[in-house]
């Protein structure tokens, strides 16, 4: 599924969210973009977009060419990428791969997600934190939500809802743990241990940005 705020005549700005979010996770950011055409997109198994079969479909090179599939889709000549967590990594991949048309990238919590070191160890974790994820109606979910933040509004609320669904009576992550774990193995396959060698910085932001 894909998002878009602001005119199609000014600077686009493609945005990549994280793991186990969505498109909608940057919602509320948009409405502080005004000078941008602010686009944003389901990755594959998140969100509305549709799950990917195999497990090498979601290693980074493989959704890189995914994401150009949807950029090229849009007849896009030049535009920034922001991505965010696991979209910034992807965003680092993306630049390397098919720097011609982008103008600047902005990496928003990490930008790189360098391995543990223990695949075994990172997939019991991902698993674990699936299961945590359990919620008996989207009353007690919008309230816990609302508990981690210090404000609240339609796009947060919005940005939430499209985070889970409901799976036999009860709400469960929207992302499965089989798409969960086959990023994860994915970053292990083709690391990126070179991902600044072509960029220049321009500024750093302090670290903790949450949506």
């Amino acid at each position: 599924m894909k998002y878009e705020w602001g005119s199609g005549g000014k600077t686009p700005l493609i945005l990549l969210h994280g793991l186990g979010s969505a498109a909608l996770s940057f919602g509320e950011l948009a409405t502080y973009l005004s000078d941008y055409h602010v686009i944003a997109f389901d990755l594959p198994g998140h969100g509305q977009a549709e799950e990917l079969q195999r497990e090498e479909d979601y290693q980074p090179l493989n959704i890189v060419d995914k994401i150009e599939a949807e950029i090229t889709k849009m007849g896009l000549d030049e535009f920034y990428i922001a991505g965010h967590s696991w979209g910034a990594d992807l965003t680092l991949y993306y630049v390397k791969k098919y720097p011609q048309h982008v103008k600047g990238i902005i990496l928003l919590n990490d930008g790189y997600l360098p391995n543990e070191g223990n695949l075994e160890q990172e997939l019991k974790d991902v698993e674990a934190f699936h299961d945590s994820v359990r919620f008996p109606s989207w009353e007690s979910f919008i309230e816990s939500e609302k508990s981690e933040v210090d404000r609240w509004s339609a796009e947060l609320e919005a940005a939430s809802r499209s985070q889970v669904k409901m799976v036999d009576g009860e709400l469960q992550l929207a992302v499965s743990k089989f798409t969960a774990k086959s990023v994860v193995k994915g970053r292990y396959v083709e690391p990126n241990d070179d991902a600044y060698t072509n960029i220049t910085p321009t500024c750093s932001l302090a670290p903790g940005y949450r949506t």
